[in-house]
């Protein structure tokens, strides 16, 4: 009895993604239901911020003569807001240098030595405030480890609240003491923001990247705040409540199979793949998985694809031990606000 091993690689959609494509829905949904159908029917809204994205719209939209349809964008915010509780801004101390009514780029706000507030990049990196939400006598915990906007932002709703909310003047003068008298930093985040744009897979947003139509995001209708595009992948701003198509996000999977063939003769390998091919595909027609699979078959390194085995030969397959992620500690914060 001769066994014959053969590894096969199955392209059915059921393990790690190895490319990606994006599919048009043409059925009308708002921006929340087409996000809940992306994820559970196939990955999520997709992101459009780069020429491959915009490439990839063209294809989905191809077999249409226009489209307007939703992308994972969302929450554009063209007033300054503050992250905790999503505020409106009503005390502010904007300095002289500062026009925060420019509504052309997402910004972020920091408080510097001075006491005054300056818009910023939100992809810098600065030291910030937590708000603890009066919590063991201290309203504000400032956080000397440097952050962009949104890593902040998340750190701060993980471990504490939220970004600092800077509600009076008090409250500024807290904030100052710190950073000019104890750290004697330049600058920290503060929880205001506008036009903070997300994707609804997490991408990092690069504003420089969006490919806006003209004339957008416009907020034409006063509450435009997720995202749109075009069927050359421009995109643009609308209410989340009208009803679009949308584009899913979904991933092209992977999945290798190893199989050992018993046989008492020696193989044909052109009839055993045959055989071995149409098997595979009467099983995967019957799963529920993406019809679209394709099966390929993986060469060994003399060229073939089945390898004798001795007989009785023991099972040599190991199998990988995952080590745990090495700790990482915390940021210090100090709670001295």
């Amino acid at each position: 009895m001769i066994q014959r091993a053969v590894h096969l690689l199955l392209l059915i959609g059921l393990s790690s993604a190895i490319s990606s494509e994006f599919i048009l829905i043409n059925e009308v949904k708002s921006w929340t239901e087409a996000q809940a159908f992306c994820k559970e029917f196939h990955v999520d809204l997709p992101t459009v911020q780069m020429d491959k994205d915009r490439l990839e719209i063209q294809k989905a939209s191809s077999a249409v003569n226009s489209v307007k349809a939703w992308v994972g964008l969302y929450g554009g915010i063209c007033e300054w807001r503050w992250s905790y509780d999503n505020e409106d801004l009503q005390f502010s101390v904007w300095a002289p240098t500062e026009d925060p009514s420019s509504t052309t780029q997402s910004a972020c706000a920091v408080i510097g030595n001075t006491g005054f507030w300056y818009a910023k990049d939100c992809t810098q990196t600065k030291p910030f405030f937590c708000y603890n939400g009066d919590q063991f006598g201290s309203k504000f915990n400032f956080i000397i480890f440097k952050m962009s906007w949104r890593d902040a932002q998340s750190f701060c709703r993980k471990r504490y609240i939220d970004l600092a909310s800077i509600s009076d003047v008090n409250d500024n003068t807290a904030v100052l003491h710190v950073i000019t008298s104890i750290f004697k930093e330049d600058e920290a985040w503060i929880g205001l923001s506008k036009n903070q744009w997300l994707w609804s897979d997490q991408s990092s947003v690069s504003w420089p990247s969006l490919g806006w139509a003209s004339g957008e995001p416009n907020n034409g209708g006063g509450d435009e705040t997720c995202g749109y595009a075009f069927q050359n992948g421009l995109l643009g701003d609308r209410d989340c409540e009208q009803l679009l198509p949308f584009f899913c996000f979904k991933r092209v999977k992977a999945q290798v199979v190893r199989l050992a063939v018993k046989s008492s003769a020696l193989l044909d390998e052109s009839a055993m793949k045959l055989a071995i091919e149409k098997k595979m595909r009467m099983i995967l027609s019957n799963l529920e998985t993406d019809p679209a699979f394709s099966i390929t078959w993986r060469a060994q390194t003399d060229g073939k694809t089945f390898q004798p085995l001795e007989n009785d030969a023991p099972n040599t397959t190991t199998v990988c031990k995952q080590e745990p992620d090495s700790p990482i500690g915390d940021p210090p914060a100090f709670q001295d606000v």
